[in-house]
């Protein structure tokens, strides 16, 4: 039973990882193609951490230590208009590839 859910926790880190790489370069191929692009990238990094030391007669001493932190960061693409002759090559290009994405 353990080696079946390893097992599977890997077939879906392998599909996620196929499906972030499909993503990006069908980003790519649009970039490639587009009249003008805007990317915004937004990034946000903080995180704070303490230590505490107390001291009690009766019970001793106490020592903590804590932190945490966050991470986010978002991509935000604007595509305008097709490069001249952009569209028949993405439409070749579309036709030939086998593999599929369906983004929920």
């Amino acid at each position: 039973m353990e080696e079946e859910a390893a097992l599977q926790e890997i077939t879906n880190f392998i599909t996620e990882s196929q499906a972030r790489v499909t993503q990006e370069l069908a980003i790519a191929t649009r970039i490639e193609n587009a009249f003008e692009v805007e990317i915004e990238e937004f990034y946000d990094l903080s995180g704070d951490g303490n230590i505490g030391i107390k001291a009690n007669q009766e019970t001793g001493w106490n020592v903590g230590v804590g932190g945490s932190g966050r991470r986010i960061k978002s991509r935000v693409y604007r595509f305008k208009g097709w490069r001249e002759g952009a569209s028949a090559e993405v439409t070749e290009n579309t036709s030939n590839n086998n593999s599929e994405v369906e983004e929920n």
